[in-house]
């Protein structure tokens, strides 16, 4: 079971079961020591990060400058109002469907990664790829389901999908893994202290949004201008099968580095601060 599988178990649990208890304890340990003692440390001392400081980091690493925003209604990623098309990737989640006549369809074939075969009247007919997003594998089966609408979203419970090889190959960086520390926007949860991380994880679940953890680590994707004129950065996290997109006018982008090069001094301050153990 992957950490984002124990989160969504954890929190379907009974709150105070010994089960719910376990998995909590599990997801804590579910990262490195040294790691958790180094996200604590974030947690406790860094200040959010400006657009500015953000711009400038990934500016120097990446050696180039955000992609100037898509103009008005021309923004390179579909709506997800754009009907589905033939031979688009779409991912099934349950979690996500509203469409009480996908129900049954859903349940079935949660994350499964399939590919729209035929447009009819009804809906969309799918063809599915042997294994699911975890484990994928470019080969069609023979098993098609019918899903009722037409959309990209809850309406039909199937998302647009792209495998994370492909949004790897197609990015322009320096193959450079980045870490990061992201609280996304909207959360009044006071994460000073790694034990209060699983409440902020746990809340997240509870709230639909998907999120397992406020630590990523992954290649930088896309970086560029949104037509509000914000900038953020897509991550290809090693913990997810989706891009993280990052932005911190909406969220609080704590830290971001390079993998294995964190500030000289962390741990002596940690240990000061009685958040690891010397």
């Amino acid at each position: 079971m992957n950490l984002e599988h124990m989160i969504r178990t954890a929190a379907a649990l009974p709150e105070g079961s010994a089960d719910r208890r376990a998995l909590l304890a599990a997801i804590k340990v579910a990262i490195a020591p040294d790691t958790e003692d180094f996200v604590e440390w974030v947690l406790a001392t860094q200040k959010p990060m400006s657009e500015s400081e953000m711009v400038r980091f990934l500016e120097a690493k990446l050696g180039r400058t955000p992609d100037p925003a898509p103009a008005k209604g021309q923004s390179g990623r579909k709506s997800p109002t754009t009907p589905l098309s033939v031979g688009e990737k779409v991912m099934v989640d349950k979690t996500k469907n509203a469409n009480p006549l996908n129900t049954d369809a859903c349940e079935q074939y949660h994350n499964r990664v399939a590919q729209i075969a035929e447009v009819t009247n009804e809906g969309l007919i799918v063809q599915f790829y042997r294994g699911n997003m975890d484990s994928w594998a470019d080969e069609l089966t023979g098993e098609k389901q019918l899903f009722n609408g037409f959309q990209s979203g809850q309406k039909s419970g199937l998302y647009r999908w792209t495998p994370k090889s492909a949004i790897v190959e197609n990015s322009t960086d320096k193959k450079i893994l980045f870490e990061c520390v992201y609280l996304r926007g909207g959360t009044s949860v006071d994460t000073r202290r790694m034990e209060q991380i699983e409440q902020y994880v746990e809340q997240g679940v509870l709230k639909g949004e998907s999120r397992s953890t406020v630590y990523y680590t992954g290649l930088v994707g896309r970086f560029a201008e949104n037509q509000q004129g914000e900038v953020y950065f897509g991550l290809v996290a090693q913990q997810r099968d989706v891009p993280t997109f990052i932005n911190p006018k909406k969220g609080q982008l704590l830290y971001i580095g390079v993998a294995g090069k964190r500030p000289g001094g962390w741990m002596e301050e940690a240990v000061k601060l009685g958040l690891r153990v010397p």
